[in-house]
């Protein structure tokens, strides 16, 4: 474990190069974050996702180990909190970063919601394979054996909202993710993906379904997402969504712009964003899941954004929701 105890002033951002240089971890590295004096009377509600992952599994014979990461936001009062990313079960983390955004516990102008896959209970039973049937060797009555079920690549949950936010009119969401064990069944180099995706579905006045998924050769252990819901309506504050796209898949970056409505803000915003999909395919024999979200040229028309992958890997797919506000 590497902590740096020294608070720094909240900017909504965290790097785990602030603790310690690049390298190989499976264990946490975290820093503590101080809020601006007197901002909280409360603990407030923290919402948070990746906004860049160097994450290497170890390969294992017949296929790939997993790639594993966590978000975790601690010791949260009214001045300040710890914040870490950790790996664990062998697989490494040479750095990674992290956005979130916080409101008032008890604000009514918006919404946080966390869905872990791990608080759903799964029943798949199981299912006799002809394949398996094998005669005992004391020549005794042949029985199926029970195979172990697929695994699963999707996973959803139905949020229903609090009485005070159903009349809040047409909603804005965005997801982010903050937890992943995640593998893949490629045959060999060059053929292994890392696909993930975090999103909200069915949104009404009333709730909505978040769900996180794999997809391809693809295999989810479990994974974590949170979900924040504001009123289209809201004032200074939106949020929305970024994506890029290569059919090829021999992409290892994409560049954008996003652009304000005329007149929303007379300062330069505060903007935090963070991944809610990705492709990444594995450069090699590195095996390595690398993504990263950077934000620059910030101004009151808007921004440029850059999704990038470096040291092997490509990008065929990823997509970024933010936030931004006066």
């Amino acid at each position: 474990m590497s902590h740096l105890t020294t608070p720094r002033p909240n900017t909504g951002h965290f790097s785990t190069l602030e603790v310690r240089p690049s390298g190989p971890s499976c264990g946490q590295t975290s820093r503590n974050i101080a809020f601006a004096a007197h901002h909280y009377t409360d603990p407030p509600n923290l919402a948070g996702g990746f906004q860049m992952l160097d994450l290497q599994a170890q390969m294992r014979k017949g296929g790939t180990g997993a790639v594993r990461a966590n978000i975790i936001g601690s010791e949260i009062s009214a001045s300040g909190f710890r914040v870490g990313v950790e790996a664990w079960g062998g697989a490494m983390m040479r750095a990674a970063e992290v956005a979130w955004v916080e409101c008032k516990r008890g604000a009514r102008g918006c919404l946080f919601g966390q869905f872990d896959t791990l608080s759903l209970r799964e029943d798949r039973g199981g299912q006799a394979s002809a394949e398996r049937l094998k005669k005992p060797e004391d020549g005794g009555e042949v029985k199926p054996v029970e195979a172990p079920p697929p695994p699963k690549q999707s996973y959803s949950k139905r949020f229903m909202f609090p009485g005070y936010f159903t009349g809040k009119g047409p909603l804005v969401v965005i997801c982010w993710l903050n937890r992943l064990d995640l593998a893949n069944t490629g045959a060999g180099e060059g053929t292994r993906h890392f696909r993930l995706r975090a999103e909200a579905l069915d949104v009404t006045r009333t709730g909505l379904t978040a769900r996180i998924e794999t997809w391809g050769d693809g295999v989810l252990a479990g994974a974590a997402m949170c979900w924040i819901a504001l009123p289209q309506s809201k004032r200074h504050v939106t949020c929305g969504v970024f994506r890029a796209e290569d059919p090829e898949g021999e992409e290892s970056g994409f560049t954008g712009k996003v652009k304000f409505r005329k007149g929303m803000f007379e300062r330069p915003p505060k903007v935090v964003a963070a991944l809610n999909m990705f492709d990444v395919k594995a450069g090699g024999r590195q095996n390595a899941l690398r993504v990263k979200v950077v934000m620059e040229d910030l101004d009151v028309k808007g921004f440029r954004w850059r999704l990038e992958t470096w040291v092997g890997p490509v990008l065929p797919l990823a997509s970024v929701g933010h936030i931004r506000g006066s």
